[in-house]
């Protein structure tokens, strides 16, 4: 009976072996390594918080990371440091991220680590956290990360990333792909009719937001259209403004940069802007600028351009500076991508006063893309972009500038939770990032060269 019983005893120490969990590299999981005064491997800054190395933290002589709020702390504003990486060995597993947190003081919300573990408040000791997820084998990728949201300090140690192979999560099942026409150009400036909002595509809002959505809104009626009689509303809201900020929203959205080609040839031709400046680099557009007019347009956009981009829906602003630099109407290329963090320190004097725009589409046709079904989708329903669909139509500028926080005006006035590069959250204030907003309902993928 010996061989039977060594053999069971086998297989239990085996099975146990199996069910080890398998450590996930990750860089500076310790926040031992440090350069220019931020972890190494580690991406996330916010308003109102500090992330700095903390030597005398009483965690067994070694350095851990410290996160305090600041002077410039508001209220539902948080940090969060954050790592992307590959799936690994987690793919298909369940994956465990654990580590300690101590706190001093935290007060309007909680230290975490990343995918929301139950967090500590007030003032705690060292105590270990840890959060579980399933990672299917499709998944696109793995973040990870520790927070701090509301007042106060919080201390990170030893972070740990592993793998249980004992489990067999499945692929993940994906919705389809909603099939969206892309728009037609035309020079034909679009009807009321024609521009309106199906009932089934306004979201949910209150009468008084509503209201008052109404009342900033201008109707948009063409991404391409020469005529700009319906942008005549911007002479008044951008009078002795030397500088206008487009926002960098065009990333990936065919729309955006349409409708951006649009804004420049006005601002251009009708109130006299004649420089457009991307965050590109410096000396590069300087060389692309001096080609104009020589060098295919197609040319000029990839040597001053970063490739996202380059698109057919960029191509137009291109081929306009070429036909303006021809006939004597100058509209100089720039960038201002000095890629040194010193080198721009002079500019907000040299900007002001200036008018800051953004273009926004409404999240849930962003989340008709693949790609957003993983990233977009956590931003907030009934944020702006929701609230802004009861204007009523499809493209649409929501002029924030005269906006006093109010009852009616706090759907942006309030903190919001957005997501940069569709990955780390970041809060926005929409009234105090914005002076206004082009609503552009249904997007599409730019058309890439």
């Amino acid at each position: 009976m010996k061989n039977p019983v060594c053999l069971l005893l086998l297989l239990l120490w085996s099975q146990t072996i199996a069910a080890q969990p398998i450590p996930v590299d990750v860089a500076n999981l310790g926040f031992d390594q440090w350069k220019n005064g931020a972890p190494s491997g580690w991406v996330g800054t916010a308003a109102g918080f500090k992330a700095s190395r903390d030597c005398a933290a009483d965690q067994d002589g070694r350095c851990v990371l410290r996160i305090d709020s600041t002077d410039g702390y508001t209220a539902g504003s948080f940090l969060p440091l954050a790592q992307r990486i590959g799936l690994g060995a987690a793919a298909g597993r369940r994956l465990t991220l654990s580590g300690l947190i101590r706190t001093e003081n935290v007060a309007g919300g909680a230290a975490a680590l990343w995918l929301r573990a139950d967090a500590p408040y007030g003032t705690t000791g060292w105590s270990p956290f840890s959060v579980t997820i399933p990672v299917p084998r499709n998944a696109s990728g793995i973040v990870l990360g520790v927070m701090l949201t509301g007042k106060g300090t919080a201390w990170f140690d030893q972070l740990k990333l592993s793998a249980d192979p004992s489990a067999d999560v499945a692929d993940a099942v994906l919705p389809a792909v909603k099939a969206i026409e892309r728009p037609t150009p035309s020079q034909e400036l679009l009807s009321d009719a024609a521009l309106r909002l199906a009932p089934a595509d306004i979201a949910p809002a209150s009468a008084a937001w509503r209201a008052d959505v109404a009342s900033r809104v201008h109707p948009i009626r063409s991404l391409y259209s020469d005529d700009f009689s319906d942008l005549q509303f911007l002479k008044p809201v951008l009078a002795a403004k030397r500088v206008v900020q487009l926002g960098e929203s065009g990333h990936g959205v065919a729309e955006f940069n349409l409708v951006k080609v649009r804004l420049i040839q006005f601002l251009h031709q009708q109130m006299g802007y004649d420089v457009i400046a991307f965050e590109s680099s410096l000396p590069q557009c300087y060389l692309a600028d001096q080609a104009i007019g020589s060098a295919m347009p197609i040319e000029v956009m990839k040597r001053c351009l970063f490739p996202i981009w380059h698109s057919n829906e960029t191509l137009p602003l291109f081929d306009y500076l070429d036909a303006s630099r021809k006939s004597g109407k100058r509209l100089t290329l720039a960038g201002f991508d000095t890629q040194d963090s010193s080198g721009g320190a002079g500019a907000p004097a040299l900007l002001a006063p200036m008018l800051g725009l953004s273009a926004w589409a409404r999240a849930p046709e962003l989340d008709s893309s693949e790609s957003a079904l993983h990233k977009g989708a956590s931003n907030e329903r009934l944020a702006p972009d929701a609230v802004m669909s009861n204007a009523g139509a499809r493209y649409a500028f929501v002029d924030f500038s005269t906006a006093k926080p109010a009852p009616a005006t706090s759907w942006m006035f309030a903190p919001i939770v957005m997501r940069d590069w569709g990955v780390r959250p970041v809060t926005l204030i929409p009234a105090s990032g914005y002076d206004g907003v082009l609503y552009i309902d249904t997007v599409t993928p730019p058309d890439y060269r």
